[in-house]
């Protein structure tokens, strides 16, 4: 009974994490020997973009 309740506390946390390292994996970091361009993208914002448009499908297929 307390083991479930503390996977239930940590839960939401492991998933953010789980889903950071999936958007790290799609989404690799500029190499540093290269030269940001200054019309580039934040990286963050692209990795932003890409977590809203997975959350938008996904609850897309859940109210269906």
């Amino acid at each position: 009974m307390i083991r479930e309740t503390e996977i239930q506390k940590v839960q939401h946390l492991a998933e953010d994490l789980a889903e950071e390292r999936i958007l790290d994996a799609l989404l690799p970091q500029a190499r540093s020997d290269e030269k940001p361009q200054e019309d580039s993208t934040n990286p963050a914002q692209g990795k932003y973009f890409v977590r809203n448009c997975v959350k938008a499908s996904w609850m897309k297929k859940k109210l269906r």
